[in-house]
């Protein structure tokens, strides 16, 4: 079985077109979505009831809502432990698919590569004035532990990944590290254990608006939760040392010139000690 994981909070004017992009799928494989609604106040609950009720597929809608807000990583944890496929695709309800064989080509790729731990697609984006861009295609098609360390992500938006679920240690995701990119620590774990296959073909489009959580959030609590994550990928990632060192390189790169722009002291050093400091954990 597939599962299809979508979360979703207060997302009423759009969540319909991303629940029937997926139960559009034509596929051999029997599926679920699991809908994990984080205690939303407008009527995404009413939406998702009525397709339920009235799409012919809406036998595959597994549907829950919290009772308190828990989370965007929280939820999502909730919604992973109720999934019950041996392969889990994501979807956010601020998403949606193009590609109506999108299950039956990504569960076919993994079950004839045995080596790869995840398969995604190429994406386009949808912004905010509605129009529709493809992304640039990656420079090569096999994504590691390494490259989503360093920033080298190619096509791995979470709306169009496939994963197996042996390939994720999901009591270690939930429990060990307090990340702000649920996402990039999802990419993070799975990739320890084997690599990132990207299609060449586009299968899902990410929409970027006002209302999502990270343009809402103030400058400064930006850079703590960028220093938060990486921090806690040094405490609970082994890597070689170069790695490692390649890895701060890489941080002070993209952080530097704002730390000391405004004076960051503590986070220069913080991301220097990094190097020394921190015992290391398997994920």
């Amino acid at each position: 079985m597939i599962s299809v994981l979508m979360i979703t909070y207060n997302q009423s004017n759009i969540i319909e077109r991303a629940v029937l992009s997926i139960l559009n799928q034509v596929t051999l494989y029997d599926f679920e979505l699991v809908i994990a609604d984080d205690s939303s106040v407008d009527d995404t609950e009413k939406i998702i009831e009525k397709i339920k009720s009235t799409h012919p597929k809406g036998y595959v809608i597994v549907y829950f809502r919290n009772k308190y807000n828990l989370g965007m990583n929280a939820n999502f944890c909730k919604g992973l432990n109720v999934c019950r496929g041996s392969f889990i695709a994501l979807c956010e309800g601020d998403d949606y698919w193009v590609l109506d064989s999108k299950l039956q080509l990504q569960a076919d790729y993994l079950s004839a590569n045995q080596e790869c731990v995840a398969v995604t697609t190429n994406t386009a984006v949808l912004s905010q004035s509605g129009t529709i861009r493809d992304e640039s295609s990656p420079k090569k098609n096999i994504v590691t532990f390494s490259d989503i360390l360093l920033g080298r992500k190619q096509s791995t938006r979470t709306a169009s990944v496939m994963f197996r679920i042996k390939a994720l240690n999901i009591s270690f995701y939930c429990n060990e590290g307090n990340y702000y990119a649920g996402d990039r620590k999802l990419k993070l774990c799975i990739t320890r254990n084997g690599q990132i296959h990207v299609l060449p073909i586009v299968s899902a489009v990410y929409r970027i608006h006002p209302g999502g959580v990270w343009s809402l959030t103030s400058r400064s609590k930006k850079r703590a939760a960028i220093q938060n994550d990486f921090i806690e990928t040094h405490k609970y990632f082994s890597m070689p040392f170069l790695l490692k060192l390649q890895f701060v390189c890489y941080h002070l790169q993209k952080t530097l010139p704002g730390d000391l722009r405004y004076a960051r002291v503590e986070l220069i050093w913080q991301t220097l000690a990094a190097l020394l400091i921190y015992p290391q954990k398997d994920g």
